[in-house]
């Protein structure tokens, strides 16, 4: 059930697009691809794929999707974060969309104790989470 064609690809909108993480049969580890409203309300939706995580793992190691932190208010740049079979210490990744191509640009892995957010189109903010609070 879970692989089926016929879920609803539930979106987040960014800007002018509809974003979905989409995984099936075909793409077990998934797809993050996006659409336009349009496209989204017609019978047969068109999308862009951004990144194919099951290609990606192909080519270097098995990643998993664990999420992405989109810079506003273009929506052209985007932190996405991989992990290595689910573990704790993901891979973080910067990506340029909104072209044909995508770069991929890899940063430092982390723990879950370090948060990432976008100050503006050439700097990343990193900060370490401060734990339990009293």
């Amino acid at each position: 059930m879970l692989d089926t064609d016929s879920r609803i690809p539930y979106v987040r909108r960014r800007g002018d697009y509809l974003y979905n993480f989409w995984r099936d049969a075909t793409n077990p580890r998934g797809l993050w691809r996006r659409t336009t409203l349009q496209s989204y309300r017609s019978k047969e939706t068109e999308w862009d794929v951004i990144l194919d995580v099951d290609e990606l793992a192909r080519m270097t190691t098995k990643l998993v999707w664990a999420g992405a932190e989109v810079i506003e208010p273009d929506y052209t740049l985007a932190l996405v974060e991989l992990s290595r079979g689910g573990a704790d210490a993901n891979r973080r990744a910067r990506i340029r969309h909104g072209e044909a191509r995508f770069r991929l640009t890899r940063l430092p892995p982390a723990g879950s104790q370090v948060q990432l957010s976008w100050e503006d189109h050439n700097t990343v903010l990193v900060a370490p989470t401060l734990g339990r609070v009293r």
